[in-house]
């Protein structure tokens, strides 16, 4: 075998020695594409692999909207962010599911300053108290506001280690007062800063979602509003009964709208993280397997590009 692999390379070398143009290109043309599957490989595993604050990734389950039909007009739909009400009577304590968590569908850019000192923006999230047990932040400083500060609509604020720093010039916050725009508020806790690559956990800023007034917007007999889920089972294996559990429930949902004229349509959520990272709009049930096999045709068209070519 030695022997052999031996006789090879000096036959490459030989071949390159002969043509070093054609060499360097088929160098060249092989590296390249060697280059271009690890970028798409790379590009893949950012979108599923796990890390804080989103270690949980495999065990993750999100609704990111939802979408409504209307009895007897087949092919007329209304789409949008789930509202509060929808979370409570859907995705809210379920059998092995171990935490979940209702969250806004997107960050907003706030202006944040302290009384005669810095004036920043910063990316804004409101969030409930789940928040912080389904996605694990590292706390530098003080603690995440619980159920009695959604309760309350507390105005208080988990804020980054880099906004803590340019606010205070300090990470040690906790109990420091700002402006949230022109509304005061008081900082509970300071983490580590979140990579934009956490498409869910992903913020500067994370308030009280009732702090905000963001669960009193919702509309279609309260299916819908401004917010998204995730829920983190115990297991990987309970996804199955996780999903029996909320059909059943909105089976029995749509029932009690028959009066409406409306039902709840459910387009395979809750999603994995592999399906929820394709979903780009909500009203079209991503196709998992389609897209890997187009991954794996790309990485093989990658491969025999510089074969071909030679």
């Amino acid at each position: 075998m030695l022997s052999d692999m031996k006789r090879y390379f000096k036959e490459a070398m030989g071949e390159l020695r002969r043509y070093p143009l054609i060499g360097l290109i088929n160098v060249i043309g092989t590296a390249l594409a060697i280059l271009l599957i690890m970028l798409v490989v790379m590009l893949q595993q950012v979108r599923v692999a796990s890390f804080a604050p989103e270690s949980g990734r495999d065990r993750f389950l999100h609704v990111n909207a939802g979408t409504i039909g209307y009895v007897g007009e087949s092919g007329y739909r209304s789409n949008a962010p789930i509202g509060k009400p929808l979370f409570e009577v859907l995705y809210d304590s379920l059998e092995h599911v171990q935490a979940a968590s209702l969250y806004g569908c997107r960050t907003d850019v706030a202006r944040l300053s302290v009384v005669g000192g810095t004036t920043l923006s910063a990316d804004l999230l409101g969030t409930d108290e789940g928040f912080w047990k389904v996605f694990d932040f590292a706390f530098l400083a003080g603690h995440p506001y619980d159920r009695a500060a959604l309760d309350a609509r507390s105005r208080v604020a988990v804020v980054s280690e880099s906004v803590a720093r340019r606010l205070f010039g300090t990470i040690n916050a906790e109990g420091r007062d700002f402006l949230l725009g022109y509304e005061p508020f008081r900082v509970c806790g300071v983490v580590r800063d979140v990579s934009t690559l956490a498409s869910k956990a992903y913020a500067q800023v994370w308030v009280p979602y009732t702090a905000t007034g963001q669960d009193e917007a919702f509309f279609f007999h309260n299916l819908l509003g401004w917010f998204r889920c995730t829920l983190l089972a115990e297991h990987r294996s309970d996804f199955a009964a996780i999903r029996s559990e909320i059909d059943r429930r909105t089976r029995a949902f749509n029932a009690s709208l028959e009066a409406t004229g409306i039902e709840l349509l459910p387009m395979g959520w809750p999603y994995d993280q592999e399906k929820a990272s394709m979903a780009f709009v909500g009203n079209v049930e991503p196709d998992v397997e389609g897209a890997r096999r187009t991954r794996w045709a790309t990485y093989l068209v990658l491969l025999l590009v510089p074969a071909i070519s030679t």
